[in-house]
């Protein structure tokens, strides 16, 4: 059952990226990404998904949240967080879930009606799902000591950095088949037994890694606030 706390702002999050235009500026790239993937021949059409998928729709907590963040610390909505009972993961998974609605949402559209199957979209789902959730507590703790819109934007870009760099080696050099602890590279492995359309354990694997990941950055995500005095 969902914590009342947790819905209460689950639905201020949604509300506050609606009329921050997110939903719409993604709705409307997500249409593009459609018009643009059912042109193309699906020889190719499920790769180039799979990359849009991988380098954009299932990452975007890691930019959104850390304007998010910017704009409450600025208005001082976190402030007057701190002098209410409620709970650091609570506001953590609230930001995490609500984005990952939105990731989810675009990433199964843009996967399903270029393609109009649902094979592998289970699987597919999980992946992003997870991976949304892993970037955008990484992108909470990483923006956490962001006291303006520049240092924000410097933090994000080290912040892509950190998370991608890892991916580079397992796809250019032989035997790197246990990079696959790194969460971008554990959700790339994901994608790519996908596309060649068998089910493998393997497969759960990388999902696990990418739970484990969820634990180690909801710990990050915590460390951060505290050591920047954000909300405890």
């Amino acid at each position: 059952m969902i914590p009342v706390k947790m819905l209460a702002l689950f639905k201020y999050d949604l509300n506050i990226q609606f009329r921050s235009g997110y939903w719409t500026v993604y709705g409307i790239l997500g249409l593009v990404y459609i018009l643009i993937l059912i042109n193309l021949p699906l020889a190719i059409r499920a790769d180039v998904i799979a990359y849009m998928i991988f380098s954009d729709t299932s990452v975007i907590g890691l930019i959104f949240v850390g304007a998010l963040i910017l704009l409450e610390k600025q208005q001082g909505v976190l402030r007057s967080f701190s002098v209410t009972p409620l709970n650091i993961n609570t506001y953590l998974f609230s930001k995490a879930l609500s984005i990952t609605v939105l990731s989810a949402l675009v990433s199964s559209l843009i996967w399903l009606i270029p393609l109009w199957s649902f094979k592998g979209y289970a699987i597919l789902l999980a992946g992003v799902i997870l991976s949304s959730i892993v970037h955008t507590l990484f992108g909470i703790g990483f923006t956490a000591g962001a006291g303006s819109f520049n240092q924000f934007l410097a933090r994000v870009f080290i912040g892509s950095l950190i998370l991608t760099s890892p991916v580079f080696p397992m796809i250019l050099l032989p035997k790197t088949g246990w990079m696959v602890i790194f969460p971008a590279n554990a959700f790339f492995d994901l994608l790519i037994r996908i596309l060649k359309g068998a089910f493998s354990v393997i497969q759960l694997l990388d999902l696990l890694v990418m739970c484990v990941w969820i634990f180690i950055m909801t710990l990050f995500a915590q460390r951060q606030f505290k050591k920047y005095n954000i909300f405890i």
